[in-house]
């Protein structure tokens, strides 16, 4: 076994989405300090929770099976992970998020996507929706008999909520769609680089954010596990 680099990238919402300036005040490339804390979810993946320094509090996922939240604590504002997990990379050391994961995660934070087959309770939305982002972006597989990437209900969710009608065309990167960013996250010494799904709320989600906890409940939040990969 080998402990290695370990990466989670967090989306985020902002008010408005631009080239360069999310809103005012937000803008790609700011910095802030960060803590995860999570439910003990199947595969190690979201919900988790994400308290920041300038964003708030906010429910997050995460984007690459392999890339493992481990105890950053700084985090910068981009439109993709660093180094991309299982599905590669589109460009060298980045990995742009699929529109089909901006739109669900938006839909996710501002508390209006329900349920679908298979996935009815809380937890069970949550983790079909982790699973339909690890899909869209390309992390499909097995780990201790849990399968990451899945092709489910919430895929068909966001092909119909875009207006699209194939899986290759949720999959298309983002392109800065509606108010979603990423979290690129590093320690305080710039090492351990890491990505995780975060929220970057206007007030109104702030509120919605806030109720989609309660169904988790806080007792049950911890600090994620670290974790080794051979």
């Amino acid at each position: 076994m080998k402990t290695v680099k370990t990466y989670c990238a967090l989306l985020g919402v902002a008010a408005v989405m631009a080239s360069s300036n999310l809103f005012a005040g937000i803008n790609y490339g700011d910095t802030g300090s960060i803590t995860i804390t999570g439910t003990d979810a199947p595969g190690g993946g979201g919900p988790m929770i994400a308290a920041t320094s300038d964003l708030g509090t906010f429910i997050t996922f995460c984007l690459e099976v392999n890339e493992h939240y481990t105890g950053a604590t700084i985090y910068t504002i981009n439109s993709g992970a660093i180094d991309g997990g299982l599905s590669g990379q589109t460009s060298p050391n980045f990995d742009p998020i699929s529109i089909g994961t901006a739109y669900l995660y938006s839909q996710f934070s501002a508390g209006t996507l329900g349920a679908v087959s298979g996935y009815t309770t809380a937890t069970e939305i949550a983790t079909g929706v982790q699973q339909a982002i690890w899909y869209l972006e390309g992390e499909v597989g097995t780990e201790n008999g849990f399968n990451y990437g899945v092709r489910n209900g919430y895929v068909d969710l966001a092909i119909a909520g875009l207006g699209l009608s194939t899986d290759s065309d949720v999959e298309a990167d983002a392109n800065g769609y509606g108010t979603v960013v990423v979290l690129n996250l590093t320690d305080a010494n710039g090492g351990l680089h890491q990505d995780v799904l975060a929220v970057v709320p206007e007030p109104s989600t702030m509120v919605a954010g806030a109720l989609l906890l309660l169904p988790f409940g806080m007792s049950t939040l911890r600090i994620l596990r670290k974790k080794q990969i051979s």
